[in-house]
């Protein structure tokens, strides 16, 4: 009978150290005392434990890189990302370098071309592309994909992302509850996975509703605040304004935020406002804005624990997805329709 193949959890028992010195002593991407490595790799041999290709590939190239590529550092719930993935890379040995796209797919490819060069030991991304050529560069060479916020069709990797649809839907029904029916939407870009379902979110409550959308209060375009405050400027200067405004992300709630302030109105007296994903320093605005929260440092610890698996565990089945629910805050930014 052949002998049964040991894992790395038995090799960190046996030599009594931990998953993550086993780990440096494969991948050796960091220093290990010489008795310590010799004995790891003793019992390596003893236990019969293969390391994955990737794990090889690893200790030949000495990478202890995760490359991460969000749309915009800036954004908090990016930064709380890469918090939550550095956490759990960071306790086996990795470090991680950041990127931003800045919601350009050409800059997002350059940045993918150079960081496959690299030849990081993962690649953590939240896509603008709706190709996906260049991340397939990454999965075609063995290095571990995890698309986080969004996912392409296609590539098998394994995924991490919010419940965008059940979001977007939650934050229209709450409106229509409250007798609006002239709901607009600031909405991200059709293109990425999380626009198209936050989009799909507010179509399924209106039409509950017996509703259909009215193209002057539907908006798909960039994340940035200045271009979601030209919108609703425009949107609220009209004869027949929505009563109500749903913002598919938190620095379009800030540009809406900006406009309302620039034409004079007062929320929800005014115009009744939700936001998907709590904005920045939400505790200087009066009131909070109502909005479902999405935990960025959740599901970079997520991300960072599929990318764990591959690496360090050796975890090789197709890819995996991770769904998080956000959480309902009614923060009082809204009201009843002609209260």
């Amino acid at each position: 009978m052949a002998k049964k193949n040991g894992t790395i959890k038995d090799v960190a028992e046996k030599a009594g150290v931990s998953i993550s010195t086993v780990s440096r002593v494969i991948n050796g991407n960091y220093p290990v005392h010489a008795e310590t490595k010799k004995r790891v790799l003793e019992i390596i041999d003893s236990v019969n434990y293969k390391p994955n290709s990737i794990a090889k590939n690893l200790r030949s190239s000495k990478s202890n890189m995760i490359a991460l590529i969000v749309a915009d550092i800036s954004n908090y719930f990016f930064m709380h990302l890469a918090k939550g993935l550095e956490k759990v890379v960071a306790e086996h040995g990795f470090n991680i370098l950041i990127a931003s796209s800045d919601g350009d797919v050409n800059k997002e490819r350059v940045l993918l071309k150079s960081m496959h060069q690299e030849r990081p030991a993962a690649l953590v991304i939240t896509s603008f592309d709706s190709d996906g050529t260049h991340i397939r560069d990454f999965t075609d060479s063995g290095i571990p994909v995890v698309m986080a916020d969004r996912f392409i069709g296609g590539i098998d990797c394994d995924c991490v992302y919010m419940d965008d649809f059940n979001a977007s839907y939650m934050l229209t029904k709450h409106l229509l509850d409250l007798g609006h029916r002239k709901i607009a939407i600031a909405n991200v870009l059709l293109s990425i996975s999380s626009g198209r379902s936050r989009y799909k979110g507010y179509l399924k409550a209106l039409s509950e509703k017996g509703l259909k959308p009215q193209s002057p209060y539907v908006s798909s375009g960039n994340f940035d605040a200045e271009s979601s405050q030209a919108w609703v400027r425009g949107l609220f200067k009209q004869k027949s304004p929505a009563t109500a405004l749903v913002c598919a992300n938190n620095i379009m709630t800030v540009g809406a935020l900006m406009a309302f302030r620039e034409l004079s109105l007062e929320i929800p007296r005014d115009v009744s406002l939700v936001s998907i994903g709590e904005i920045p320093l939400q505790e200087l605005i009066h009131p909070k804005v109502t909005s479902c929260l999405h935990d960025g440092f959740r599901m970079g610890e997520l991300a960072g624990g599929m990318v764990t698996d591959r690496l360090i565990q050796g975890y090789s089945s197709p890819g995996r997805k991770k769904i998080l629910r956000s959480e309902f805050i009614d923060y009082g930014s809204t009201a009843k329709v002609g209260r």
